[in-house]
């Protein structure tokens, strides 16, 4: 369980990092969170990476691991 909770906690700092500068990752995902020898966590493709103040609304990323909200005209 450390183990994991380590791992977890170094995404959740890679993330806050990356939101203080005002970015959204926009592509979060298990394939772009990259663990290298020694369990230091690495967040990848950041392609579709915005400013904050430029996100429109425009849907992108992987739709399986996009939120249920971000799809509003779906039934549930």
């Amino acid at each position: 369980m450390k183990h994991v909770t380590g791992i977890a906690i170094q995404l959740a700092e890679g993330l806050k990092y990356i939101h203080s500068k005002g970015y959204l990752h926009r592509d979060l995902k298990l394939e772009n969170i990259l663990v290298s020898e020694g369990d230091v966590v690495k967040l990848g493709d950041v392609g579709l990476s915005k400013a904050e103040d430029e996100v429109t609304g425009t849907q992108c990323g992987t739709r399986l691991y996009a939120a249920p909200e971000v799809f509003p005209d779906q039934k549930q």
